[in-house]
């Protein structure tokens, strides 16, 4: 135990390449979940059932609060959580006689008191039975002053909640339960130099922050309400607050990503006893809604909807719960995800020179045939397997019936997918018929979320674009969906959860996969349909039911086809205009000449505009924080204003051009020449007073610069119809020489057939990718916002680089 504290505060966290075989991964069996209901008529005898979980056996030592503290009941959980000791909760301050009866069951030989300072007095301990030869008081009216004292001696990572904030609570024990952080509760009353006087005789204390820190209301920031990112915000949970802790749970600890345990939100006593059974039984630990409508909105809620039918267990504890809320909280279950289509491919493998799709039979086919861009035929069969030269990009599926007529076809698309080493980033999709089948060919047994982003490239320009949308976590290698509007075109990404094959499933133990990181591939499915040239139906919701398009594939060049992407319809439109060169000059000299100076919001280089003698395009390779001011590493030395406060970019996904962004590496891209630009945004720093709810508000700016465009580069080579492109960055922090830089190394190869973005990256901040003609809107390729995390500047957290792998 921690005995003494004295003098520095140091802030650090705000939280809120696979090699393989080429065979075909097994799908984990599907059952139905395993409900479980823990709970007693009183919060003692609610833990006393959960000590039946973690407890079986013998415990060595116990952790004793009061029924009537649920504070107390949470800062002995986190204890036990570190430590594995047994908690017991105590209906009675003056009678020992429960508690005796607990300690002869388990042969507890040391306990632990925590409480008020009236609680468990010298009376009450001293009738503790006479086999526990180890007894330790931690009774103080002061959350705080228990915290410092109850934090294990060799612990340097800390969570702070605010004890009145009852969602940061549940945050904060959730995290600490995922990472072993000490759990420090303040009540807002403390002296302003409490955490800087406990925190100074430790070495690099690394605090993770729930609830609002209380950072100035006077920083000169575009918008001063946003602090950076918390496990929570001031008031609520939110969804996307546990994001970072269900990853830290499954691969921090080894948890199961489809194993939960749940309490009412709310209930903070009852959550606290939740996280124990989740260190048990190896579950994620997320609070519920409140108990008087459990499938409100909630963190718990969101992750079982995103599990569906793949959810292996479910635990509710709480006290006075039933088992109809149980049956409740475990209705998302009850939904099946989406069986495959009938006919559709089933896995990709390599050969020497060549690639080969297995697929399903089509009823009522005879034949096969793989057709190109023109509806030409590239190869036919009568089996359902079919061999290609090169590696997998895109092709046409067309299957038809004794006739010789088509009675069906499918589009079908590969990300990267060169060397068998590439296998675990490797994704493909089918799309037919409003239906959309991923196969994921990486390692079985491993949790991965995926994330859907909707393109309408006949939408008018202007039209607020619609964000990435997580719609499931799933541990199976397919994933289905249906009722796709077939206008658009569908992009997903899928992010492993962990760097283990296993436990993160359910498995009783995880096997680590190669390399060191996560691994996230995406993959766009095209267009299905022609889009109406007049007012539509919209894909946005109600308010735009009648959404006017902005004309048809003839009168624009760029937009897509049927069974073309994006991407697809501008690498098509360059191989005309290399038989048409007459057609691209005369386009280049129309859009000098219209008064188009911007492309993705920037300003097109003179250079780039001069040089223009057909198709150009810009891409571009961004790194930025969304929030407006982040809490950095370290220790300002200033004992009135210790914390130190970093600028964000304060922008939302979309906004390109956003003048606060970290880096724009940018590449503009013609026949025969690729012209490198390159920004890098101002970094500010503040010193800010240390109490982080709002007991002092000043904050001084201490400086302003700029890092050197010398830590980006981009360079490049066109070698007949093949060009690469090179960035990378190592974008320091000009204020904080200790601080880490920003890592990206990013490839981008563009070929008559494909354009891949393959590379690696770090966690922090958001990376993104985009791409667009001259003279045009962006388009988004990549983006890390739905898995950056900010506790990924601490060095040596697990899965704090990822490694890309996107077909554009």
């Amino acid at each position: 135990m921690r005995k003494a504290s004295a003098s520095i505060l140091t802030v650090l966290l705000l939280a809120g390449l696979i090699t393989g075989v080429d065979t075909i991964s097994a799908e984990p069996a599907q059952a139905a979940p395993i409900t479980r209901l823990v709970t007693g008529s009183t919060v003692a005898i609610t833990s006393d059932n959960v000590r039946a979980i973690t407890h079986p056996g013998n415990a060595t030592t116990g952790i004793v609060s009061p029924a009537s503290d649920p504070i107390a009941i949470a800062q002995a959980a986190a204890l036990a959580n570190v430590s594995g000791a047994a908690v017991i909760v105590s209906s009675s301050a003056t009678d020992a006689a429960a508690v005796n009866t607990v300690v002869a069951q388990k042969n507890i030989t040391g306990l632990t008191f925590i409480g008020s300072a009236t609680d468990f007095p010298q009376s009450y301990r001293d009738a503790i039975d006479s086999r526990v030869t180890a007894k330790l008081a931690v009774l103080n009216n002061s959350p705080f002053e228990r915290s410092k004292l109850l934090a294990p001696a060799d612990t340097t990572a800390f969570v702070i909640a605010k004890s009145s904030n009852i969602p940061a609570m549940e945050a904060a024990l959730s995290y600490s339960s995922a990472t072993s952080s000490a759990l420090l509760v303040m009540t807002g009353a403390e002296p302003a130099n409490s955490i800087r006087d406990f925190l100074s005789p430790i070495a690099d204390p690394k605090v993770t922050l729930a609830g609002d820190p209380g950072v100035s209301d006077q920083l000169d920031t575009d918008d001063t309400d946003h602090y950076g990112e918390l496990l929570v915000d001031s008031a609520t949970s939110t969804n996307s607050s546990y994001d970072n802790i269900v990853q830290l749970h499954v691969d921090g600890k080894g948890r199961a990503a489809n194993s939960v345990s749940i309490a009412p939100g709310g209930d903070l006593a009852s959550f606290a006893l939740a996280t124990l059974v989740g260190r048990a039984d190896g579950s994620v630990t997320l609070p519920a809604g409140a108990a008087s409508s459990i499938t409100t909105n909630s963190p718990a809620d969101y992750h079982l909807q995103l599990l569906k039918s793949e959810l292996k267990s479910l635990t509710l504890v709480g006290t006075a719960t039933t088992n109809a809320q149980l049956a409740a909280a475990a209705g998302p279950s009850a939904t099946a995800r989406v069986s495959a289509p009938a006919w559709t491919v089933t896995n990709t493998t390599l050969g020497t020179g060549t690639y080969t799709i297995t697929f399903t039979a089509r009823a009522g086919a005879t034949k096969y045939s793989v057709l190109d861009w023109d509806n030409s035929v590239i190869a036919t069969t009568t089996s359902t397997t079919i061999t290609l030269p090169g590696t997998p990009d895109y092709m046409t599926l067309a299957a038809f019936g004794p006739s010789n007529t088509e009675i069906d076809r499918m589009y079908y698309r590969s990300n990267t997918y060169n060397a068998p080493a590439d296998r675990g980033t490797v994704i493909t999709g089918t799309i037919q018929n409003g239906t959309a089948n991923l196969r994921i060919l990486g390692e079985a047994g491993v949790p991965r979320k995926i994330v859907r982003t909707m393109f309408d490239p006949y939408a008018m320009l202007g039209d607020e674009p619609i964000p990435p949308q997580t719609v499931a976590i799933t541990c199976t290698t397919s994933y289905t969906e249906t009722g796709l509007d077939p206008e658009v075109q569908w992009t997903y990404e899928v992010v492993n959860l962990t760097l283990l094959t296993g436990s993160g499933c359910g498995a009783t133990s995880g096997t680590p996969i190669a390399g060191t990181s996560l691994p996230v591939a995406a993959v766009s499915l095209p267009l299905t349909q022609d889009p109406w040239a007049q007012a539509r139906i919209g894909v946005r919701g109600t308010e735009d039911l009648q959404q006017p398009r902005q004309g048809d594939a003839s009168t624009q060049p760029f937009l897509p086809r049927p069974g073309q992407t994006l991407s697809d319809a501008a690498r098509q439109r360059l191989a005309y205009e290399e038989l048409h060169p007459e057609v691209a000059a005369a386009e280049s000299s129309a859009l000098r000449t219209s008064g188009a100076a911007e492309t993705m919001g920037a300003a097109v280089p003179d250079a780039v505009a001069a040089a223009a003698t057909g198709s150009q395009f810009v891409f571009s390779y961004q790194a930025y924080i969304p929030e407006a001011v982040v809490v950095g590493p370290g220790h300002s030395l200033d004992p009135f204003k210790p914390v130190i406060v970093y600028n964000g970019s304060n922008r939302a996904w979309w906004d390109v051009n956003n003048v606060h962004t970290k880096f724009d590496i940018r590449a503009y891209v013609g026949d025969t020449q690729i012209f490198p630009t390159k920004f890098m945004g101002e970094t500010k720093r503040w010193h800010c007073g240390p109490n982080f709810f709002r007991q002092t508000t000043e904050c001084s700016l201490v400086g302003t610069t700029t890092a050197s465009l010398n830590e980006l580069a981009v360079t490049g080579t066109i070698s007949g119809s093949t060009t690469t492109i090179n960035f990378t960055a190592h974008a320091t922090n000009p204020l904080e020489p200790f601080a880490a830089a920003i890592d990206g190394q990013m490839k981008l190869t563009l070929t008559p057939r494909s354009w891949d973005l393959y590379g690696t990256h770090d966690r922090m901040p958001v990376h993104q990718f985009w791409w667009s003609p001259l003279y045009s809107e962006g388009t988004l390729a990549y983006t890390s916002e739905d898995f950056y995390k900010l506790y990924c500047l601490v060095p040596g957290v697990r899965a704090c680089t990822a490694v890309v792998n996107v077909r554009l």
